[in-house]
């Protein structure tokens, strides 16, 4: 069960982080280029309660490994 969470826990992650940046990254190419770290600082801001998620996963991937 341990392993099963373990690798579960990863592949979650994968699926928040790989969303984030396919929402992320489109956004900031959109950006004039002296503006895409502004951009990317406020995009990134609105993903903070999200990020939460990552966070989780990570939890129950240390605790189960």
């Amino acid at each position: 069960f341990a392993r099963v969470l373990h690798v579960v826990s990863i592949a979650g992650w994968i699926v928040v982080v790989s969303g984030q940046t396919s929402v992320i990254m489109p956004a900031i190419a959109r950006a004039a280029s002296q503006d895409r770290l502004h951009a990317f600082s406020k995009i990134e801001q609105g993903f903070s309660d999200s990020g939460q998620g990552g966070g989780l996963c990570w939890q129950v991937h240390l605790i189960s490994g």
